[in-house]
């Protein structure tokens, strides 16, 4: 393997193993109870207020005696700043599994004397490997860590043995992904359970969490979630705003201004009210396509509200040519704007109908070659 590819192989790894350290807070998350706070990357990797302290690790190989994600992980609970009085577990969370010759797959199950007795042997071990093998050579960093935690801080390891909990073969983040959706994501649309994930995630990763000591608090988690289904839950009265946000780009304002409902604007000389047409047709043409298939919206249901939409142009339509005052362009103007700044029409099973999706919907009337809706106010 060339240089090179170990960097990038190295970057790869170091990245899942964030990625995954997210994953795993994503999951503790759900597992808090009342007034219990989770923070990330201020104690360690995950710690839960009065509860735990959890280091999350993720490799290709398995645990073995001397792998130095254990001897790390024992090296952090041992640092002279971390104050193990305030947690009952100090728990080392791992995809990895035991290694064939490991004799730390006896761990949880052992009691005070016998953990210690398992990290002496292993450095012991360790001594003989660097004298028969090494010979010369300077020790490992691994073994002087060994040495270090058990020859030079003896005493704290004895405090925090108790405590210690091995959780090997931890689930993947596929796994993690699928228990969130199976378990916690079963009000959730099918198509929008991907959408609530990347949400719970967003939340986490917000700059103002980071900022605020990247702390969760049960209530603040609690709200969102709920927030979250309610947007993407089955009959959901949230409407969709995936594509609500932003305005037309110039290529996509380019693209759209042959189309028929912009020809209609500039028949009224209204040249301020181009960008936002195309930006509320390309809302309204999206949603529609795109967001209503994946909320299960019944197309009737559309096909109705585009009617009544219509209906409403032309009875406002027929009176403002019936009320006709003055030069036939500014009072055409007029009413685009009137029509276009109304309260919306309320979509059915949708509350808070946004005015964008609203005039877009107009502007999928005025495109359609067959229809007879105008904004002109003159034959």
């Amino acid at each position: 393997m060339t240089r090179e590819n170990k960097i990038i192989n190295s970057g790869i790894a170091s990245t899942e193993g964030i990625v995954y350290q997210f994953y795993i807070a994503l999951w503790q998350c759900f597992q808090l109870e009342t007034g219990q706070k989770l923070w990330i990357e201020k104690f360690g990797d995950i710690t839960i207020s009065g509860e735990a302290q959890l280091e999350t690790k993720h490799y290709t190989d398995p645990l073995t005696d001397s792998h130095p994600n254990f001897w790390k992980t024992l090296k952090n609970w041992l640092h002279p700043t971390f104050n193990h009085s305030h947690y009952k577990k100090l728990i080392l969370i791992t995809n990895q599994s035991f290694g064939s010759k490991s004799t730390l797959i006896n761990w949880n199950s052992a009691d005070e004397k016998t953990r210690l007795k398992i990290l002496e042997d292993i450095l012991l071990d360790s001594e003989k490997r660097h004298t028969n093998i090494e010979g010369s050579k300077s020790p490992s960093q691994n073994l002087i860590n060994q040495r270090t935690i058990l020859n030079k801080q003896q005493d704290k390891l004895k405090e925090i043995i108790p405590k210690i909990y091995i959780s090997i073969e931890y689930p993947e983040m596929d796994e993690i992904y699928k228990r969130i959706s199976d378990v916690h994501a079963r009000l959730i649309l099918q198509a929008k359970k991907n959408d609530f994930f990347e949400g719970l995630i967003g939340y986490l990763i917000t700059p103002s969490k980071i900022s605020n000591s990247w702390e969760i608090t049960y209530e603040g988690f609690n709200e969102k979630i709920i927030s979250l289904t309610e947007a993407y839950k089955k009959n959901t009265q949230v409407f969709p705003s995936k594509f609500l946000i932003g305005e037309a780009s110039a290529d996509q304002i380019q693209q759209n201004s042959t189309k028929r409902f912009i020809k209609k604007i500039y028949q009224i000389n209204h040249l301020d009210a181009v960008s936002d047409a195309i930006t509320h047709y390309l809302i309204a043409s999206l949603t529609v396509l795109e967001e209503f298939k994946n909320f299960e919206v019944d197309m009737s249901s559309y096909n109705i509200y585009k009617n009544n939409l219509k209906e409403i142009h032309k009875t406002q339509h027929r009176k403002a040519k019936r009320n006709l005052l003055g030069d036939p362009m500014i009072a055409s103007q007029n009413f685009y704007d009137d029509l276009t700044g109304e309260n919306p029409l309320p979509f059915p099973v949708f509350r808070d109908t946004p005015i964008a999706f609203r005039n877009g919907i107009f502007h999928i009337l005025a495109d359609d070659k067959l229809g007879n809706f105008e904004w002109r106010l003159w034959d």
